[in-house]
């Protein structure tokens, strides 16, 4: 079994392996290649060779990734996401300005409830007399990122 390359060179080899299964943020790629036993110059050196491919961008990896979800996600929960993924914050919010610009994230928030209520909107609220479920309703919503306004302009 031969020994694996640690340099720079096997280092770029490597990243340029990985990124052929799916695209990643520079965070992924540098956390990857760390636990392969890479060092931090050889780690340097391949992010930059794959950035100037235009392999790795991390704002096409937001722009992609949260405008694939965001049907089905809020737009706090894809912010932690892309947070946890090591997108700068910058990045998320340029992403979201373009994307979410006129976004109504009704409809969201109305599937949500159906899926919740079994059934469809919004006949199934009628069933909700119970103040507390549906209070508890609220806060499942919001827990999923809605703003108050918008849950409290479907519920009521």
């Amino acid at each position: 079994m031969a020994a694996r390359d640690l340099s720079e060179k096997g280092a770029k080899l490597k990243a340029l392996k990985i990124l052929t299964d799916r695209d990643k943020t520079e965070k992924e790629l540098r956390d990857k290649l760390a636990g392969l036993g890479y060092d931090d110059g050889a780690i340097d050196g391949a992010v930059e060779y794959v950035r100037s491919y235009g392999y790795i961008d991390d704002m096409r990896y937001a722009e992609n990734y949260a405008s694939y979800r965001m049907e089905s996600k809020s737009r706090m929960q894809l912010a932690m996401e892309l947070r946890r993924r090591g997108v700068d914050e910058g990045v998320i919010e340029s992403v979201f300005d373009r994307l979410y610009d006129g976004f109504d994230e009704s409809g969201q928030i109305i599937r949500l409830i159906e899926k919740k209520l079994k059934g469809k909107y919004p006949d199934c609220l009628e069933n909700i007399s119970d103040e507390r479920k549906k209070a508890a309703l609220f806060r499942a919503l919001k827990s999923k990122g809605y703003s108050f306004d918008s849950i409290r302009h479907i519920l009521t």
